[in-house]
């Protein structure tokens, strides 16, 4: 997951500093589909080739998610208002939770007016302090067929169908479909 990161940062810096020189068509907006991963997103184009970078990174001090993957594409046809592509995408996330249980400490004796009484013990709640923590992912990659809309004279909208083979990653890596799940995206190109 630490390579998949450093790769999506990579590319988020690379594809800028390309387009200023060589002339690539970069578009900037937001993502999101098995094989796009979900988030902002970032796509540069050089002829009938792109790349595009998607990524949505969350954290609090007991969760945690991200969101991402790297699409490479080729247009198939060009028109004036929009163009046909074809894909290959992977998508990837992973959550992670930590939740905190308090257990019953039973205390020998007479139950003081303070303590709680529970099935007749005495005792009190004390906190579990290191908590349970719980990590889920999984990737989607696949093929895709795509089409994009210009609009509004910077504006475009992307939908495409890909051929996602979906897979589980917890201490193994389990494939748990194959399915076709739409990819859209709405993005500035400038």
């Amino acid at each position: 997951m630490k390579k998949m990161i450093s790769a999506l940062i990579f590319v988020s810096i690379l594809l800028p500093s390309q387009a200023i020189a060589e002339g690539i068509t970069t578009s900037i907006g937001f993502g999101v589909g098995p094989t796009y991963g979900a988030g902002v997103t970032l796509r540069g184009e050089s002829g009938n080739w792109g790349l595009q970078a998607t990524a949505l990174p969350y954290y609090t001090q007991n969760s945690s998610f991200f969101a991402g993957g790297t699409t490479g594409f080729y247009t198939i046809n060009k028109g004036k208002y929009g163009r046909l592509y074809t894909s290959l995408g992977l998508g990837a996330y992973r959550k992670s939770s930590k939740t905190y249980d308090t257990k019953f400490i039973e205390t020998p004796g007479d139950c003081s007016e303070s303590l709680p009484k529970i099935d007749g013990k005495c005792g009190y709640w004390q906190p579990d302090v290191e908590g349970n923590r719980s990590i889920t992912g999984g990737f989607a990659i696949g093929p895709g067929i795509g089409m994009e809309f210009d609009f509004a004279e910077n504006f475009v909208f992307s939908v495409e169908m890909p051929i996602a083979a979906v897979f589980d990653v917890n201490s193994t890596i389990n494939l748990s479909s194959v399915v076709p799940i739409p990819n859209g995206a709405l993005l500035y190109k400038f």
